[in-house]
């Protein structure tokens, strides 16, 4: 049993001692408008990823008004090789939405799938689409916007306006981030 516990801590320590941080700027992406993250490696192989971020987002469904938010979550890399990956990732966002919405914000639950690509001696490039957005938060329902209005599909719709007030959340989000590895 003993042997089995110090086994167990030195993969841990490997994989921590193997940790890698970036710093990266998103548009459009999970945190609104603009956001700032900070992306740390937990694991070694496979990728395993963990980021945080604030960001800025505009709300015109009710009045034209900014919103902060946060964003965290987990991204599990696919190795294309050459410094080129597939990114899968699941994660929560909130906004401070308490003057038009719910007092403690708005919750949302983010998949997305993306291209990431390693490029230069430490940058690195991603887009990404949020296909499947859930509101988590019981909100209150306001009346039809013209949310995806320009540059929609049918079930397929990039927001023009945004809606953390719904129940349901239509539009998938597409993001783009450049940063730099530390």
């Amino acid at each position: 049993m003993r042997v089995l516990f110090i086994c167990f801590v030195c993969t841990i320590v490997q994989n921590v001692t193997a940790q890698k941080n970036a710093v990266f700027i998103e548009a459009l992406g999970n945190g609104g408008l603009v956001s700032l993250n900070y992306e740390r490696q937990l694991t070694k192989s496979p990728k395993i990823m963990l980021r945080l971020g604030l960001g800025m987002t505009a709300d015109d469904l009710v009045e034209r008004t900014q919103l902060l938010s946060v964003v965290s979550s987990l991204h599990y890399l696919f190795n294309l090789k050459k410094g080129n990956y597939i990114d899968v990732s699941l994660g929560i966002s909130w906004f401070d939405a308490a003057k038009q919405g719910p007092n403690n914000g708005v919750y949302q639950l983010l998949t997305g799938v993306g291209f990431r690509r390693n490029f230069g001696k430490n940058w690195f490039f991603r887009g990404h689409i949020s296909p499947y957005i859930l509101t988590l938060t019981n909100s209150k329902k306001l009346p039809d916007s013209n949310a995806g209005g320009f540059g929609g599909f049918s079930t397929f719709y990039y927001p023009s306006r945004t809606r953390f007030y719904r129940y349901l959340h239509e539009d998938a989000w597409l993001g783009f981030s450049i940063g730099v590895r530390l």
